[in-house]
C-alpha cells in the first residue's frame, strides 16, 4: 500500500468530512467512567475490579487484551498522585483471562525517583466462585503491566522542538474519504468492484475477528496494493468512549492499540513471512510510549470526529520479522491532523504446531 505522507493537515481539509471537531482543552481530570475502560474500587486498598459482564470477547474464552491494558492503566492512574501523568506502559500477557470470571487489578508502587518519577506495577487475577478477595495473593497472575508516571510540567511542551518527521501522518483526510469499512469491502467484492486480492483477504480476517462489544470500527484504505509487512488503517472509537482529558486519551490509546489482535489475524494474507506459521497468534509483550502533551493548559490536536460522533485515529503497522515462533512488530497511532500520539512495540507468539 502506498503510504501518503504530508505535513500537518490543514483544518479546512478535515472539516470537509466532519460536522464537528473537538476543540476542548485537555486537563488531568480522571477518565470518564466508561465500563470498557474503567474499574471500580473494592474493599481492599489499591485493588480494583472489572466485572465479568463488562469484559470484551475476542477469541473465546479469552478477553480482549486492549481492554486489560486500558483497565490496568486506569487502576494505576487511580493509585498514583493526581499531579503525575503516565508516560509509558509495558504489558505482559502471562495467561488466559477468561470472560467467565471477574478480573481484579492490584497496583503497587515499585520505584520512585525524586519528586518527578514514579513507577507502578499492576497485576490482573481471577477468583473461583467460592473464593474471596483475600485469596488473591495465592492466585496466578494472568496479566501484568508496569506504568511509568512523571509529574505534570507547569508549562506547555514545545511542539516546535520536535522532529518534523513526527508530524507526518501516514494517511491523509482524503485517504479517509476513500477508505472502506469492512462491510463496504464485502459489498464491493460481491459487486465485482474489488477483486479477491490481499485487501479482500485482510478484510475477511478482520471481519471474523472483530466483535460488536469491542466498540471499534476499522476502515481500510481502498488501495489494494498493500506493502509486504507494512500497512496502515483507520480505527474509530464511538463518542461514548471519548473523554476530554489528557488522561482519558492516554487510557483510550491502549484499548485502540491492541486492535493489532485483529490485524495480526490477517498477517498471513499480508506478509509471506507468515507462510507456514500456525494461524493462532498471541500478543505477549506490549509496550507503549506516549507522545501526547502532558501540560494542563495545552489545547489538544484537532480530533477527526465524523457525523456520528466517532473519533478516528490512524494506526501504522510495521512487522519487523519472525524467527523461531516469535514475531516483532511496531505501530504508531496518529490523529488525522498529523499529531503522533504514541509509539508501540510488541512481540507475538505463534501457537506450536499440533503433533
Amino acid at each position: 500500500m502506498l503510504l501518503l505522507r504530508s505535513a500537518r493537515i490543514p483544518r479546512h481539509c478535515t472539516t470537509l468530512f466532519s460536522s464537528s471537531l473537538s476543540s476542548s482543552s485537555f486537563s488531568t481530570a480522571p477518565p470518564p467512567p466508561h465500563k470498557k475502560l474503567s474499574v471500580t474500587n473494592t474493599s481492599s486498598p489499591n485493588v480494583h475490579l472489572c466485572p465479568k459482564e463488562n469484559l470484551n470477547v475476542v477469541f473465546k474464552p479469552g478477553a480482549y487484551g486492549g481492554q486489560l491494558m486500558a483497565q490496568s492503566l486506569t487502576a494505576a492512574i487511580n493509585t498514583a498522585p493526581e499531579s503525575h501523568t503516565p508516560s509509558s506502559l509495558q504489558c505482559f500477557f502471562l495467561g488466559p483471562t477468561l470472560i467467565s470470571s471477574d478480573v481484579y487489578f492490584t497496583t503497587s508502587l515499585i520505584r520512585e525517583s525524586g519528586k518527578s518519577f514514579q513507577t507502578f506495577r499492576t497485576v490482573a487475577q481471577q477468583l473461583a466462585p467460592e473464593e474471596n478477595i483475600e485469596d488473591l495473593p495465592s492466585k496466578p497472575v494472568n496479566f501484568e503491566s508496569t506504568v511509568s508516571f512523571y509529574k505534570t510540567l507547569p508549562q506547555p511542551d514545545d511542539y516546535t522542538a520536535m522532529s518534523p518527521h513526527l508530524n507526518d501522518s501516514p494517511l491523509t483526510s482524503s485517504d479517509f474519504q476513500t477508505s472502506l469499512s469492512l462491510s463496504d469491502v464485502s459489498a464491493s467484492i460481491k459487486s465485482g468492484f474489488i477483486p479477491r486480492n490481499l485487501l479482500y483477504k485482510m478484510a475477511l480476517k478482520l471481519t471474523q475477528s472483530c466483535t460488536a462489544d469491542m466498540q471499534l470500527t476499522i476502515r481500510l484504505p481502498s488501495n489494494p496494493d498493500l506493502n509486504t509487512g507494512k500497512t496502515a488503517y483507520f480505527i474509530g472509537v464511538p463518542s461514548t468512549m471519548q473523554g476530554d482529558s489528557l488522561t482519558s486519551l492516554k487510557t483510550l490509546i491502549p484499548y485502540v492499540s491492541d486492535s493489532m489482535t485483529q490485524v495480526l489475524s490477517a498477517c498471513d494474507a499480508l506478509d509471506p513471512v507468515w507462510s507456514g506459521w500456525p494461524s493462532k497468534l498471541t500478543v505477549w509483550n506490549y509496550s507503549i510510549n506516549y507522545h501526547v502533551n502532558s501540560s494542563n493548559n495545552v489545547s489538544p490536536s484537532e480530533a477527526f470526529v465524523d457525523d456520528e460522533g466517532t473519533r478516528w485515529f490512524v494506526i501504522e503497522y510495521v512487522f519487523a520479522g519472525a524467527r523461531n515462533g516469535i514475531g516483532n512488530g511496531f505501530n504508531h497511532i496518529w490523529d488525522l491532523d498529523g499529531s503522533l500520539l504514541s509509539t508501540s512495540s510488541f512481540q507475538v507468539l505463534a501457537s506450536p504446531p499440533k503433533e
